[in-house]
């Protein structure tokens, strides 16, 4: 959320200059909450795609931030500078749970009908409840199914074509691949979503320390798990349930995909 402009765009400037000599393409991809996102940054650096989260419509989604900034209006108008001085698409992420699943679909339908679906991609998201004092409550995997296939309905008529989930090539590479999460304090964490405190340095953590793939013994028998490969590991250490939406909505994906192409 916080940018350190200077150094995204010394990083930016000298990642070009690599690429371009050994010419690879090079694209640059940012999440944020927008709140030091300006003109000059969008027209300077040349984003492929800039994530923006919402929490629903304007009161839900002012009432469930985090902090007191950045609300809903605020984010609308980072939308219009995207789309004014910029290429970049814009990643709609919504975070969903009980306080907004009844108006996800409104806000959609709002996005589209703003700005379109050229420039507009979607991260519909589960929010998962990582301490008891948060101010939202989760959704079970089998309530946010039924909102994400809505969302996938909407998605289909929008761009014209029903796409059939894809399965994953690799699990999750935290617990398994070479990835980690650094902090702005250059900590290394297991995720950005984990629950362990140990900090570490990004030199000094053991890249080789990392788990075996393994597949749970309930996760053999489902039909389902070529779509996820097990899941997030921390949502299932929680009980969050780790189980990917398509599992509750499969046969009704599969009776709007034979729709469409019939």
């Amino acid at each position: 959320p916080l940018l350190n402009i200077p150094v995204l765009v010394y990083l930016d400037e000298n990642i070009k200059k690599i690429t371009d000599k050994i010419g690879i393409v090079y694209k640059a991809f940012l999440t944020t909450n927008g709140s030091m996102l300006s003109k000059e940054l969008l027209q300077k650096v040349k984003f492929s795609s800039i994530q923006l989260t919402f929490d629903g419509l304007e009161k839900t989604h002012d009432r469930l931030r985090v902090s007191d900034h950045f609300h809903f209006k605020e984010e609308i108008e980072l939308i219009e500078n995207i789309m004014n001085f910029s290429q970049a698409k814009v990643l709609l992420r919504t975070n969903i749970c009980k306080e907004n699943k009844d108006e996800i679909i409104a806000l959609h339908k709002y996005i589209f009908e703003k700005f379109g679906n050229e420039r507009i991609e979607i991260n519909p998201n589960r929010t998962i409840k990582y301490h008891q004092d948060d101010s939202f409550e989760m959704l079970s995997v089998q309530e946010y199914a039924e909102v994400a296939y809505q969302i996938k309905l909407l998605w289909s008529e929008q761009k014209g074509k029903f796409e059939l989930p894809v399965p994953r090539s690799t699990p999750c590479k935290f617990p398994y691949g070479n990835a980690y999460a650094i902090s702005p304090e250059g900590y290394c964490t297991f995720c950005s979503g984990s629950m362990d405190q140990e900090k570490k340095y990004f030199f000094d953590v053991d890249i080789e320390n990392k788990k075996m793939f393994s597949v749970r013994k309930e996760c053999k028998k489902c039909n389902i798990l070529p779509l996820c490969l097990g899941g997030c590991i921390i949502q299932y250490n929680l009980r969050a349930g780790a189980c990917t939406y398509e599992k509750y909505e499969l046969k009704n994906i599969l009776i709007s995909y034979i729709k469409h192409i019939s």
